[in-house]
Protein backbone atom coordinates (compact mmCIF):
# COMPACT_ATOMS: atom_id res chain seq x y z
CA UNK A 1 0.00 0.00 0.00
CA UNK A 2 1.38 3.25 -0.66
CA UNK A 3 1.18 5.41 2.54
CA UNK A 4 1.87 9.06 3.19
CA UNK A 5 2.48 9.31 -0.90
CA UNK A 6 3.23 12.32 -2.32
CA UNK A 7 0.56 13.98 -4.19
CA UNK A 8 1.54 14.34 -8.12
CA UNK A 9 3.02 17.60 -9.12
CA UNK A 10 0.65 19.37 -11.71
CA UNK A 11 2.40 20.03 -14.82
CA UNK A 12 1.20 22.84 -17.12
CA UNK A 13 1.20 22.19 -20.97
CA UNK A 14 0.29 23.90 -23.76
CA UNK A 15 1.00 23.87 -27.70
CA UNK A 16 -1.56 22.93 -29.77
CA UNK A 17 -3.36 19.38 -28.59
CA UNK A 18 -3.13 16.65 -31.40
CA UNK A 19 -1.16 18.89 -33.77
CA UNK A 20 1.90 19.41 -31.76
CA UNK A 21 1.82 17.41 -27.85
CA UNK A 22 4.14 18.47 -25.47
CA UNK A 23 7.47 16.74 -25.51
CA UNK A 24 9.24 15.70 -22.01
CA UNK A 25 12.29 14.49 -20.24
CA UNK A 26 13.27 12.55 -17.11
CA UNK A 27 12.67 14.91 -14.02
CA UNK A 28 15.36 16.95 -12.96
CA UNK A 29 16.17 20.14 -10.78
CA UNK A 30 14.13 23.23 -11.34
CA UNK A 31 15.50 26.31 -10.18
CA UNK A 32 14.98 30.09 -10.14
CA UNK A 33 17.88 32.37 -9.67
CA UNK A 34 19.65 35.72 -9.85
CA UNK A 35 23.15 36.11 -11.83
CA UNK A 36 25.76 38.12 -10.53
CA UNK A 37 24.90 40.35 -13.71
CA UNK A 38 21.31 40.61 -11.98
CA UNK A 39 19.47 38.76 -14.72
CA UNK A 40 16.98 36.59 -13.39
CA UNK A 41 17.03 32.74 -14.50
CA UNK A 42 14.25 30.15 -14.76
CA UNK A 43 15.93 26.73 -15.77
CA UNK A 44 15.07 23.02 -15.92
CA UNK A 45 16.64 20.33 -17.20
CA UNK A 46 15.26 20.95 -20.59
CA UNK A 47 15.37 24.95 -21.18
CA UNK A 48 17.05 27.58 -19.55
CA UNK A 49 15.24 31.32 -19.55
CA UNK A 50 16.69 34.37 -18.88
CA UNK A 51 15.02 37.23 -18.54
CA UNK A 52 16.10 41.26 -17.78
CA UNK A 53 14.47 42.86 -15.18
CA UNK A 54 15.82 45.99 -15.71
CA UNK A 55 14.30 45.99 -19.18
CA UNK A 56 10.37 45.03 -19.07
CA UNK A 57 11.01 41.80 -17.53
CA UNK A 58 10.83 40.30 -20.85
CA UNK A 59 12.78 37.00 -21.72
CA UNK A 60 15.93 37.83 -23.45
CA UNK A 61 17.19 34.44 -23.99
CA UNK A 62 15.69 30.91 -24.16
CA UNK A 63 18.22 28.50 -24.34
CA UNK A 64 17.09 24.51 -25.84
CA UNK A 65 19.74 23.18 -23.44
CA UNK A 66 19.85 19.83 -25.39
CA UNK A 67 21.05 21.26 -28.63
CA UNK A 68 22.62 24.73 -27.53
CA UNK A 69 19.48 26.62 -29.63
CA UNK A 70 18.37 29.74 -28.60
CA UNK A 71 15.14 30.76 -29.69
CA UNK A 72 14.55 34.23 -28.38
CA UNK A 73 15.59 37.00 -30.92
CA UNK A 74 16.63 40.86 -29.62
CA UNK A 75 16.02 43.90 -31.24
CA UNK A 76 15.00 47.40 -30.36
CA UNK A 77 13.50 49.89 -31.25
CA UNK A 78 13.34 53.62 -31.11
CA UNK A 79 9.77 55.09 -29.71
CA UNK A 80 10.04 58.21 -27.42
CA UNK A 81 10.26 58.06 -24.73
CA UNK A 82 11.14 54.85 -24.11
CA UNK A 83 13.50 52.72 -26.47
CA UNK A 84 11.25 49.25 -27.32
CA UNK A 85 13.33 46.21 -26.82
CA UNK A 86 12.00 42.68 -28.51
CA UNK A 87 12.33 39.67 -27.27
CA UNK A 88 9.89 36.53 -25.78
CA UNK A 89 7.25 38.37 -23.54
CA UNK A 90 7.86 41.26 -24.74
CA UNK A 91 5.29 43.96 -23.73
CA UNK A 92 3.32 47.29 -24.57
CA UNK A 93 -0.07 48.89 -23.44
CA UNK A 94 -1.49 50.69 -26.61
CA UNK A 95 -4.31 52.76 -27.07
CA UNK A 96 -6.77 53.37 -30.19
CA UNK A 97 -6.75 55.89 -32.61
CA UNK A 98 -9.64 55.61 -34.15
CA UNK A 99 -12.85 53.20 -34.96
CA UNK A 100 -10.27 51.00 -37.31
CA UNK A 101 -8.35 50.10 -34.01
CA UNK A 102 -5.00 51.10 -34.96
CA UNK A 103 -2.52 52.30 -32.05
CA UNK A 104 -2.10 55.94 -31.13
CA UNK A 105 1.98 55.26 -30.41
CA UNK A 106 3.46 53.14 -28.19
CA UNK A 107 3.02 54.29 -24.49
CA UNK A 108 4.96 50.85 -24.05
CA UNK A 109 6.43 51.91 -20.78
CA UNK A 110 6.00 48.61 -19.55
CA UNK A 111 8.40 47.17 -21.81
CA UNK A 112 11.44 49.32 -20.91
CA UNK A 113 11.00 50.10 -17.52
CA UNK A 114 12.89 47.93 -14.31
CA UNK A 115 10.64 45.60 -12.30
CA UNK A 116 11.20 44.04 -9.34
CA UNK A 117 11.09 40.73 -9.04
CA UNK A 118 10.85 37.76 -6.35
CA UNK A 119 11.63 34.41 -6.58
CA UNK A 120 8.32 32.84 -5.25
CA UNK A 121 9.17 29.14 -4.86
CA UNK A 122 12.07 26.89 -6.66
CA UNK A 123 11.54 23.23 -5.31
CA UNK A 124 13.29 21.35 -8.19
CA UNK A 125 10.31 20.62 -9.70
CA UNK A 126 8.72 24.41 -9.75
CA UNK A 127 10.31 27.52 -9.96
CA UNK A 128 7.70 30.83 -10.06
CA UNK A 129 9.18 34.61 -10.29
CA UNK A 130 7.13 37.34 -9.53
CA UNK A 131 7.81 41.12 -11.29
CA UNK A 132 6.10 44.11 -10.57
CA UNK A 133 6.38 47.61 -11.40
CA UNK A 134 4.41 50.73 -11.66
CA UNK A 135 3.88 53.12 -14.24
CA UNK A 136 3.88 57.06 -14.73
CA UNK A 137 3.14 57.19 -18.45
CA UNK A 138 0.16 60.18 -17.77
CA UNK A 139 -2.28 57.16 -19.82
CA UNK A 140 -1.74 54.69 -17.12
CA UNK A 141 -0.22 56.82 -14.45
CA UNK A 142 -0.91 54.43 -11.15
CA UNK A 143 -1.05 51.05 -13.39
CA UNK A 144 0.65 48.66 -11.25
CA UNK A 145 2.12 45.32 -13.18
CA UNK A 146 2.41 42.22 -11.94
CA UNK A 147 3.72 39.23 -14.15
CA UNK A 148 4.17 36.16 -12.21
CA UNK A 149 5.91 33.22 -14.66
CA UNK A 150 6.39 29.60 -13.74
CA UNK A 151 8.11 26.92 -15.24
CA UNK A 152 7.85 22.96 -14.66
CA UNK A 153 10.81 20.21 -14.39
CA UNK A 154 9.38 18.43 -17.30
CA UNK A 155 8.26 21.16 -20.07
CA UNK A 156 9.17 23.34 -22.16
CA UNK A 157 6.30 25.76 -21.09
CA UNK A 158 6.25 28.90 -18.99
CA UNK A 159 2.98 29.76 -17.75
CA UNK A 160 2.98 33.63 -17.24
CA UNK A 161 -0.23 35.27 -14.79
CA UNK A 162 -0.43 39.05 -15.56
CA UNK A 163 -2.44 41.00 -13.15
CA UNK A 164 -2.97 44.93 -13.63
CA UNK A 165 -4.60 47.16 -11.12
CA UNK A 166 -5.19 50.52 -10.92
CA UNK A 167 -3.67 52.05 -7.79
CA UNK A 168 -4.34 55.50 -8.50
CA UNK A 169 -7.14 57.98 -8.08
CA UNK A 170 -8.57 58.42 -11.34
CA UNK A 171 -9.76 56.38 -14.23
CA UNK A 172 -6.93 54.55 -16.40
CA UNK A 173 -7.78 54.55 -20.06
CA UNK A 174 -7.22 55.64 -23.94
CA UNK A 175 -7.24 59.84 -24.65
CA UNK A 176 -10.03 58.51 -26.92
CA UNK A 177 -12.05 57.29 -23.77
CA UNK A 178 -12.35 53.60 -25.90
CA UNK A 179 -9.94 51.55 -23.78
CA UNK A 180 -6.28 50.40 -23.57
CA UNK A 181 -4.68 47.01 -24.80
CA UNK A 182 -2.34 44.56 -23.35
CA UNK A 183 -0.13 43.70 -26.32
CA UNK A 184 2.45 40.31 -25.18
CA UNK A 185 5.09 39.77 -28.38
CA UNK A 186 7.33 36.92 -28.74
CA UNK A 187 10.32 37.47 -31.48
CA UNK A 188 11.61 34.12 -32.47
CA UNK A 189 15.41 33.65 -33.41
CA UNK A 190 13.66 32.06 -36.73
CA UNK A 191 14.31 33.83 -40.17
CA UNK A 192 10.84 34.17 -41.46
CA UNK A 193 11.87 33.01 -44.72
CA UNK A 194 12.29 29.69 -42.60
CA UNK A 195 9.22 29.28 -41.11
CA UNK A 196 5.19 28.96 -41.32
CA UNK A 197 2.19 30.21 -38.96
CA UNK A 198 -0.66 28.48 -37.41
CA UNK A 199 -3.43 29.43 -35.18
CA UNK A 200 -6.33 28.94 -33.98
CA UNK A 201 -8.97 32.07 -34.81
CA UNK A 202 -12.90 32.04 -33.36
CA UNK A 203 -12.27 27.67 -33.33
CA UNK A 204 -10.91 27.95 -37.14
CA UNK A 205 -7.12 26.45 -37.41
CA UNK A 206 -5.01 29.13 -40.35
CA UNK A 207 -2.09 28.34 -41.87
CA UNK A 208 0.24 30.72 -43.21
CA UNK A 209 2.84 29.50 -45.72
CA UNK A 210 4.79 31.60 -46.25
CA UNK A 211 4.95 33.13 -43.64
CA UNK A 212 4.63 37.07 -44.42
CA UNK A 213 2.37 38.18 -41.10
CA UNK A 214 -0.38 39.96 -41.12
CA UNK A 215 -3.11 41.46 -38.51
CA UNK A 216 -6.15 38.88 -37.66
CA UNK A 217 -9.19 40.17 -36.36
CA UNK A 218 -10.82 38.05 -33.66
CA UNK A 219 -10.50 35.92 -30.58
CA UNK A 220 -7.07 34.37 -30.94
CA UNK A 221 -6.75 30.97 -28.93
CA UNK A 222 -3.30 30.19 -30.02
CA UNK A 223 -0.67 31.16 -32.68
CA UNK A 224 2.82 29.24 -34.01
CA UNK A 225 5.45 29.73 -35.50
CA UNK A 226 6.89 26.27 -36.98
CA UNK A 227 10.48 25.83 -38.62
CA UNK A 228 10.45 22.48 -40.15
CA UNK A 229 14.17 22.28 -41.21
CA UNK A 230 14.95 23.16 -36.99
CA UNK A 231 12.14 21.28 -35.68
CA UNK A 232 11.70 23.44 -33.40
CA UNK A 233 8.05 25.33 -32.33
CA UNK A 234 7.82 28.73 -30.09
CA UNK A 235 4.16 30.73 -29.93
CA UNK A 236 2.07 31.17 -27.01
CA UNK A 237 -1.86 29.79 -25.87
CA UNK A 238 -3.63 32.32 -24.09
CA UNK A 239 -6.28 30.79 -21.32
CA UNK A 240 -7.79 34.04 -19.56
CA UNK A 241 -8.27 37.18 -20.90
CA UNK A 242 -10.18 37.54 -24.63
CA UNK A 243 -7.50 37.95 -27.64
CA UNK A 244 -8.81 40.81 -29.95
CA UNK A 245 -6.19 40.46 -32.54
CA UNK A 246 -3.38 38.54 -33.67
CA UNK A 247 -0.45 40.45 -35.34
CA UNK A 248 2.32 37.73 -37.42
CA UNK A 249 4.79 40.24 -37.67
CA UNK A 250 8.29 39.64 -39.80
CA UNK A 251 11.03 41.88 -38.09
CA UNK A 252 13.13 44.20 -40.24
CA UNK A 253 15.96 41.60 -39.62
CA UNK A 254 14.04 39.28 -41.20
CA UNK A 255 12.82 37.06 -37.76
CA UNK A 256 9.44 36.78 -37.38
CA UNK A 257 7.00 37.06 -34.18
CA UNK A 258 3.60 36.31 -32.85
CA UNK A 259 1.57 38.90 -30.93
CA UNK A 260 -1.48 39.22 -28.99
CA UNK A 261 -3.34 42.14 -28.50
CA UNK A 262 -5.92 41.68 -25.59
CA UNK A 263 -9.44 43.30 -26.05
CA UNK A 264 -9.00 46.74 -24.81
CA UNK A 265 -9.70 47.89 -21.01
CA UNK A 266 -10.44 50.34 -18.58
CA UNK A 267 -10.04 50.47 -15.20
CA UNK A 268 -11.27 52.44 -12.18
CA UNK A 269 -9.32 53.01 -8.88
CA UNK A 270 -9.02 49.93 -7.42
CA UNK A 271 -9.95 47.51 -10.04
CA UNK A 272 -7.75 44.63 -11.50
CA UNK A 273 -7.68 42.50 -14.69
CA UNK A 274 -6.10 39.25 -15.11
CA UNK A 275 -4.47 37.59 -18.21
CA UNK A 276 -3.12 34.17 -18.12
CA UNK A 277 -1.32 32.39 -21.34
CA UNK A 278 1.91 29.87 -21.80
CA UNK A 279 4.70 30.10 -24.02
CA UNK A 280 6.14 27.26 -25.75
CA UNK A 281 9.63 26.97 -26.87
CA UNK A 282 10.87 23.94 -27.88
CA UNK A 283 11.75 21.15 -30.42
CA UNK A 284 8.60 19.85 -32.26
CA UNK A 285 7.04 17.58 -29.68
CA UNK A 286 6.02 13.74 -29.23
CA UNK A 287 2.64 12.63 -27.79
CA UNK A 288 2.37 12.28 -24.34
CA UNK A 289 0.58 11.34 -21.07
CA UNK A 290 -1.53 14.90 -20.15
CA UNK A 291 -0.46 15.15 -16.47
CA UNK A 292 -3.85 15.89 -14.61
CA UNK A 293 -5.20 17.59 -11.56
CA UNK A 294 -7.01 15.70 -9.56
CA UNK A 295 -9.02 16.80 -6.53
CA UNK A 296 -10.61 12.99 -4.47
CA UNK A 297 -13.91 13.93 -2.65
CA UNK A 298 -14.30 12.91 0.47
CA UNK A 299 -10.65 13.94 1.87
CA UNK A 300 -10.95 11.52 4.44
CA UNK A 301 -13.26 8.45 3.41
CA UNK A 302 -14.96 6.51 6.19
CA UNK A 303 -14.99 2.74 4.96
CA UNK A 304 -18.33 2.85 7.53
CA UNK A 305 -20.15 5.24 5.58
CA UNK A 306 -22.76 4.09 3.71
CA UNK A 307 -22.45 6.89 1.24
CA UNK A 308 -22.88 5.54 -2.68
CA UNK A 309 -19.97 7.49 -4.09
CA UNK A 310 -16.26 8.79 -3.91
CA UNK A 311 -16.23 11.73 -6.53
CA UNK A 312 -13.28 13.01 -8.50
CA UNK A 313 -12.73 16.20 -9.87
CA UNK A 314 -10.18 16.05 -13.17
CA UNK A 315 -8.57 19.26 -14.13
CA UNK A 316 -6.16 19.10 -16.89
CA UNK A 317 -3.33 21.78 -17.71
CA UNK A 318 -4.50 25.53 -17.46
CA UNK A 319 -6.58 25.28 -20.52
CA UNK A 320 -5.16 23.60 -23.36
CA UNK A 321 -7.37 20.21 -23.38
CA UNK A 322 -10.86 20.64 -22.56
CA UNK A 323 -12.15 19.14 -19.92
CA UNK A 324 -15.24 18.22 -21.93
CA UNK A 325 -13.72 16.38 -24.12
CA UNK A 326 -12.87 13.50 -21.43
CA UNK A 327 -14.33 10.20 -22.47
CA UNK A 328 -16.13 9.66 -19.40
CA UNK A 329 -16.25 5.62 -20.72
CA UNK A 330 -12.54 5.35 -20.39
CA UNK A 331 -12.11 7.14 -16.65
CA UNK A 332 -10.82 4.87 -13.57
CA UNK A 333 -9.51 5.34 -10.25
CA UNK A 334 -6.63 2.78 -9.75
CA UNK A 335 -8.61 0.41 -12.26
CA UNK A 336 -12.24 0.90 -10.95
CA UNK A 337 -14.42 2.07 -14.00
CA UNK A 338 -16.43 5.49 -13.17
CA UNK A 339 -20.24 5.77 -13.19
CA UNK A 340 -21.16 5.74 -16.49
CA UNK A 341 -25.24 5.21 -15.77
CA UNK A 342 -26.74 7.75 -18.04
CA UNK A 343 -30.35 7.88 -15.72
CA UNK A 344 -27.66 9.61 -13.61
CA UNK A 345 -27.41 13.83 -14.24
CA UNK A 346 -23.43 13.88 -13.79
CA UNK A 347 -23.39 11.57 -16.82
CA UNK A 348 -25.31 13.03 -18.91
CA UNK A 349 -25.72 16.69 -18.50
CA UNK A 350 -23.09 18.92 -18.75
CA UNK A 351 -24.49 21.55 -16.35
CA UNK A 352 -23.96 18.77 -13.44
CA UNK A 353 -20.81 17.20 -14.20
CA UNK A 354 -18.61 20.70 -15.43
CA UNK A 355 -17.95 22.82 -13.09
CA UNK A 356 -15.07 25.11 -11.67
CA UNK A 357 -14.58 23.29 -8.08
CA UNK A 358 -11.43 24.90 -6.85
CA UNK A 359 -12.13 28.54 -8.31
CA UNK A 360 -9.36 29.03 -10.22
CA UNK A 361 -10.69 29.90 -13.12
CA UNK A 362 -10.38 26.50 -14.78
CA UNK A 363 -13.35 24.03 -15.46
CA UNK A 364 -13.07 20.21 -13.80
CA UNK A 365 -14.67 17.48 -14.90
CA UNK A 366 -16.67 15.55 -12.25
CA UNK A 367 -16.61 11.66 -12.16
CA UNK A 368 -18.01 9.40 -9.71
CA UNK A 369 -17.21 5.74 -8.54
CA UNK A 370 -19.37 3.40 -6.64
CA UNK A 371 -18.36 4.06 -2.76
CA UNK A 372 -18.79 -0.04 -2.34
CA UNK A 373 -16.36 -1.00 -5.38
CA UNK A 374 -13.86 0.91 -3.62
CA UNK A 375 -14.15 0.36 -0.20
CA UNK A 376 -13.95 -3.41 -1.46
CA UNK A 377 -10.57 -2.63 -3.29
CA UNK A 378 -9.10 -0.77 -0.59
CA UNK A 379 -9.66 -3.69 2.01
CA UNK A 380 -8.65 -6.02 0.12
CA UNK A 381 -5.11 -4.53 -0.54
CA UNK A 382 -1.77 -6.53 1.09
CA UNK A 383 -1.08 -3.80 3.52
CA UNK A 384 -4.78 -2.83 4.77
CA UNK A 385 -4.66 -5.24 7.81
CA UNK A 386 -1.46 -3.83 9.21
CA UNK A 387 -2.24 -0.07 8.64
CA UNK A 388 -3.69 1.98 11.51
CA UNK A 389 -6.51 3.36 11.84
CA UNK A 390 -5.97 6.66 10.06
CA UNK A 391 -3.81 6.56 7.30
CA UNK A 392 -2.72 8.34 3.88
CA UNK A 393 -3.03 6.55 0.20
CA UNK A 394 -2.85 7.54 -3.02
CA UNK A 395 -5.08 6.72 -5.40
CA UNK A 396 -4.44 7.73 -9.47
CA UNK A 397 -7.47 8.61 -11.79
CA UNK A 398 -6.35 7.43 -15.62
CA UNK A 399 -8.44 7.89 -18.89
CA UNK A 400 -8.59 9.10 -22.42
CA UNK A 401 -9.59 12.34 -24.00
CA UNK A 402 -12.56 11.22 -27.23
CA UNK A 403 -8.90 11.98 -29.98
CA UNK A 404 -7.45 8.87 -27.39
CA UNK A 405 -5.35 11.11 -26.21
CA UNK A 406 -4.33 9.53 -22.13
CA UNK A 407 -3.99 11.68 -18.99
CA UNK A 408 -2.96 10.83 -15.56
CA UNK A 409 -3.27 12.06 -12.30
CA UNK A 410 -3.42 11.29 -8.42
CA UNK A 411 -4.52 12.67 -5.09
CA UNK A 412 -3.58 11.80 -1.55
CA UNK A 413 -6.56 10.92 1.24
CA UNK A 414 -6.79 9.40 4.08
CA UNK A 415 -9.11 6.51 5.09
CA UNK A 416 -10.70 5.43 8.64
CA UNK A 417 -10.92 1.83 8.37
CA UNK A 418 -13.80 -0.15 9.76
Amino acid sequence: MRLKAIMAMVLTLSVMMTMFPIAISESGVTKAYVTPEGKVVLENPLIKVVFNASIGARVESWIVKATGVELSFQEWGAGPPWTWYRGILANRIASLLDANGWFDGWPSEIGSSAFSYEILGTDGVTAKVKFSCTCSHPYIAGLKVDKIVTIYDTSQILDAVYELTNTGTTTISSPEGKGLFLTVQSTTNFMATDVYAEWMLEGTIYRQEPYVGGQFMGNVQWAYVINPSMGYVVGMTRCIGNVDRLWLEVQPSGHSDVEFVFEPFILQPGESIVYKFSVYGGPTPIPVTIPATIDIDPNTLNLKSNGEFVTAYIELPTCYYNVADIDLATVSLDGIPAVTDPTYGFVTDPNSYLMDHDGDGILERMVKFGRATVRTYLTGLPDYEEAPKFYDITLTVTGKLLNGTPFEGSDTITVLKK
